[in-house]
């Protein structure tokens, strides 16, 4: 995969970003680096040292004193790296948590809606997780293993500098050995990298799979429908696709460490082989000591720089897929664009102007030259078999997909124009699997934190919504918790009051525009339509559009649509389509069978 960023950029990225959380981690960093790089030496120094003493036959007393400084000095040294070691990590863990997580989420709930539904999306987002996923891996393993890279550095540097007091010869042989065995290494890690992609998609598939034996939805139909074996041969595939790529990148680093072994038996012989000529040519034996320990952790340097640099450049994919989802362009305005002003008692006038639209990669059009007039405060019901775009025409209204082709306009304003987040606030929908979140029932319902709540909008809306009567009867009211997850004294509400906290959510943000997309689809066909003649009430100065599977429900609106094939087939009041006696008159008579009796007695009149 050919990558995106430089390794100068994605060095400067991190610790522009770890500088601007603390610059004095960044200074702690690089005096944890310092003192690992000196600490290793000191084994070498301290035995020649003593050795270069008593060839000097320094005398008992002086030798005990220097060696105690010496040992002191070490004592200190390794405290302070152990230290520093110590706090760094526990800092790049809490900068994990409240930076790139931050910017990870606020991302994952503010990208446009069309790009979060598309599969390539999913699955760099998915990767941005995998980056923040632990403490060895991604953005928070760069920075441990960046330690560790530039430690080995400074150790080859100094080690490096010490072997050319003796002959740089030395030094270029150990350093090509090296090279050598880092070649090996390449292999392995561009192999890995190639078929990277592959793994993740491989691994997102088994997450998938694995993670539907532990879901309490799927668990009735896999028991009922006898899915076990179905889903575990699925998920042994994946699996077994997962192990034969991960063998073969395996065996690449097998191959790379055995070449290490060979070369550094080579290494290790060419160099005491020498020193010990030097040794019989006259070098004094504290040298000799030196130098051997020297030889020995240079060695160690190089080879620790390899694994660091295999290290680092995993984490630093994991840095670049982590960039890859963060820089994600949306595609309508976030912090620019138009802003609609709706006047008091006033509401949205919406027109399609000839909208098509298609999925990415697919020639089927599910909205088909679509043209449409809906004027402020009227209600519209959208009806049709599944699949005939009503879904689909209301996300686009949402403001969640752009149209292929054509135009939507909003008080004559392209929807591409708008700023999005602000439109967002002009509009009120309840999907039919809308969600409860594991909080209290006023946080719920107004999406604020209970200290900005307007608890008289809130009453409103609980008493206008037909929920008032519940909350008040529980002990703590509306701070009642929805679920378990968080709070063990929380309640679950029946179908009936979840679509009254629905219906209480949109008139507390009392938007020009409501939206209902099968909200009641859980409920029978009486109850429905006593919901809907509910809403009918209160989005009188509203425009309003209705999406119901039960045709007998929507009668009350100003004018339905009747969509098939992704084309506004028919249009007009239920007595004007009854009267055509075409599509939604034969829908209307066959529905009108199962439930008859219910639409008779809930008629609207």
């Amino acid at each position: 995969m050919k990558k995106k960023y430089s390794v100068f950029n994605q060095y400067s990225y991190m610790y522009r970003h770890l500088w601007n959380y603390s610059p004095k981690l960044v200074l702690h960093t690089i005096l944890e680096i310092i003192t690992n790089g000196l600490l290793p030496l000191t084994s070498a120094l301290l035995p020649a040292m003593i050795v270069g003493l008593l060839e000097n036959q320094c005398d008992l007393k002086a030798l005990c004193l220097v060696c105690l400084a010496a040992f002191g000095s070490v004592g200190l040294l390794h405290a302070a790296a152990t230290f520093l070691k110590r706090k760094n990590h526990y800092m790049h863990i809490f900068y994990r948590v409240e930076n790139p997580y931050l910017i990870s989420l606020k991302k994952s709930i503010t990208l446009d809606y069309v790009l979060y539904e598309q599969e390539d999306v999913q699955t760099k987002m998915e990767n941005a997780g995998d980056a923040l996923s632990g403490n060895h891996v991604g953005i928070e393993g760069f920075y441990h293993y960046n330690v560790a890279l530039f430690t080995n550095i400074l150790g080859l540097i100094i080690y490096s500098i010490v072997l050319a007091n003796c002959n740089p010869l030395i030094v270029l042989c150990l350093l090509a050995i090296s090279v050598i065995q880092y070649a090996f290494y390449s292999v392995a890690k561009n192999y890995e990298n190639k078929h990277k992609d592959e793994q993740a998609t491989r691994e997102r598939h088994r997450h998938y799979l694995f993670s539907q034996a532990y879901d309490v939805k799927s668990g009735k139909d896999i028991r009922l429908y006898q899915l076990q074996d179905w889903l575990t041969g699925v998920y042994e595939k994946y699996d077994k696709e997962y192990q034969k790529q991960a063998s073969k990148t395996q065996s690449l680093y097998y191959l790379y460490d055995l070449v290490g072994l060979v070369l550094q038996f080579f290494r290790d012989g060419i160099c005491y082989a020498y020193l010990i000529y030097l040794l019989l040519q006259g070098m004094s034996v504290s040298e000799f000591v030196l130098y051997l320990g020297v030889v020995r952790g240079f060695g160690s340097w190089f080879s620790q720089i390899s694994e660091a640099i295999s290290n680092v450049s995993r984490c630093l994919m994991g840095v670049e897929r982590f960039r890859e989802y963060e820089d994600l362009k949306d595609i309508y305005y976030h912090d620019t664009g138009k802003e609609l002003s709706v006047k008091e008692n006033e509401s949205f006038d919406i027109v399609f102007e000839d909208v098509c639209f298609a999925y990415p990669n697919s020639d089927r059009m599910i909205l088909d030259h679509v043209s449409l007039h809906i004027h402020s405060k009227e209600k519209i019901a959208l009806v049709g078999v599944n699949g005939a775009g009503k879904t689909t025409l209301v996300k686009m209204l949402c403001g969640f997909y752009r149209p292929t082709s054509g135009r939507i306009l909003i008080n004559g304003i392209d929807i591409t124009e708008l700023n999005i987040e602000k439109y967002f606030d002009q509009v009120s929908v309840l999907f039919q699997d809308s969600v409860l979140f594991s909080i209290s029932i006023a946080e719920n319902i107004t999406g604020q934190p209970i200290d900005k709540i307007d608890q008289k909008r809130l009453s409103q809306a609980l008493k206008l919504g037909g929920l008032s009567e519940k909350v008040n009867s529980l002990p703590k009211k509306e701070l009642t918790y929805i679920g378990k997850d968080i709070e063990e004294d929380g309640i679950q509400l029946s179908g009936g009051q979840i679509q009254k906290l629905f219906l209480a959510r949109a008139l507390y943000k009392n938007a020009p525009m409501i939206i209902l997309d099968e909200p009641t689809a859980a409920l029978d066909a009486i109850a429905e339509n006593e919901m809907y003649q509910q809403y009918a009430q209160l989005v009188e100065n509203k425009t309003s559009i209705f999406i119901s599977h039960r045709l007998s429900s929507t009668r009350f609106c100003d004018r339905i649509l009747f969509l098939e094939d992704g084309k506004i087939k028919e249009s007009g009041t239920h007595e004007e389509l009854m009267n055509l006696e075409g599509s939604y008159a034969n829908m209307f008579n066959i529905q009108s069978q199962y439930y008859a009796e219910g639409d008779e007695s809930n008629e609207i009149q």
